[in-house]
């Protein structure tokens, strides 16, 4: 699970300030994660996977450092795709296996 800290850490921010703006998009870029990659798995189970949190930091770096700049970069950072895919491949065999086992 990703944390506020963790971002801090991760983005080299030192101030205190944007903790609930940092929260904020730690919570969106999971949901938003968690919805490309499962239609089943919760962000509590998916967020288990180191992958999946480096997704997350990865994402709301992307998010943090292009608040404000209206359509001058692109919707998500270099190398996040290949993170979903992965992501999505992997889980995807967890859930058939689920689907099978029933």
């Amino acid at each position: 699970m990703v944390t506020v800290e963790d971002m801090q850490d991760y983005m080299a921010v030192d101030a205190d300030t944007d903790k609930a703006v940092i929260q904020n998009l730690i919570d969106s870029a999971g949901v938003t994660i968690a919805s490309m990659v499962s239609s089943t798995l919760s962000v509590d189970i998916l967020s288990t996977q180191p992958l999946f949190n480096t997704a997350v930091r990865t994402l709301v770096d992307f998010w943090y450092f292009n608040r404000g700049n209206n359509g001058g970069t692109r919707e998500y950072p270099a190398g996040f795709s290949e993170m979903i895919n992965r992501i999505y491949a992997l889980n995807s065999l967890t859930e058939r296996s689920d689907e099978n086992a029933d």
